[in-house]
């Protein structure tokens, strides 16, 4: 998992006049435990992972600030740090990179299988 000093490096070096706060979740500290510093933010980006990122983010419902947007954007910033590798090019063109995904995490295939075949035929059959 990327830290939130690798992430903030990465957001700094594409966008460098972003203002950004944040910090690491220990694996002690679980999200209900988790308090944002200020009540300013505009952006929120949570990456704690299904369910907790969308627990902790509907839990900001409760209490009003000034966040015009939040996002939980599970692993991708492995993706923007580098420890994650995206497709080949070719697998992105052609829709596989779930694909790819499964050869390298194998054990994520029931996720996989969830949002690639049983969604899709949930949605259609509806």
């Amino acid at each position: 998992l990327s830290s939130y000093e690798e992430i903030r490096t990465a957001l700094l070096q594409k966008h460098p006049r972003l203002l950004i706060d944040g910090s690491d979740v220990s694996v002690k500290e679980s999200w209900e435990s988790y308090q944002l510093k200020a009540k300013s933010y505009q952006l929120l980006f949570c990456n704690f992972g299904a369910p907790a990122q969308e627990l902790f983010l509907e839990s900001l419902r409760v209490n009003p600030s000034d966040i015009r947007l939040a996002i939980g954007v599970g692993g991708s910033f492995d993706f923007l740090t580098g420890k994650q590798k995206r497709a080949p090019q070719c697998l992105r063109a052609v829709g596989l990179e779930w694909l790819w995904r499964l050869i390298q995490q194998p054990s994520r295939w029931k996720r996989i299988w969830n949002a690639v075949v049983a969604f899709p035929m949930k949605v259609l059959i509806r």
